[in-house]
């Protein structure tokens, strides 16, 4: 396979690889190193640091549980949270293209009596000419 068919095949991937960045953040005392999308940095670190402050409330709170405790409890509290969010922003968005399918069906009604309306319109005009056509 020549160099060029390889480089084809696997350009995604390197693209892929182009589009990423290596960082640390730090829960819970510990460092972590993770490989994100270049452009999620900030998101990420806002994220780390939501996680330690419900770290440093829980260990407030339970003053006997160890760190990585606290941290499980901050991370589980975290998603049940974001899950909330994210549920209740896909119900409103459910009910805006309820009502915009709503206000859809009500346009065509109101154009299909428009459409019914003309005809009959036109209908009529239609036999009026006849007669006059006909004296």
């Amino acid at each position: 396979m020549s160099f060029l068919a390889i480089l084809y095949l696997y350009s995604p991937m390197i693209a892929e690889l182009d589009s990423l960045v290596s960082i640390t953040v730090q829960l819970a005392g510990r460092v972590y190193p993770l490989t994100i999308k270049v452009g999620q940095e900030a998101v990420v670190r806002s994220i780390a640091k939501e996680l330690n402050e419900k770290v440093a409330q829980y260990q407030m709170q339970f003053p006997g549980k160890d760190k990585m405790d606290c941290l499980i409890m901050a991370t589980l509290s975290w998603a049940a949270d974001f899950a909330t969010k994210t549920q209740a922003e896909a119900l409103q968005n459910n009910d805006s293209e309820s009502s915009l399918y709503a206000e859809m069906e009500d346009a065509k009604l109101a154009l299909a009596e428009q459409t019914t309306d003309w005809q009959n319109r036109l209908g009529y005009l239609h036999t009026l000419l006849d007669c006059a056509l006909q004296h």
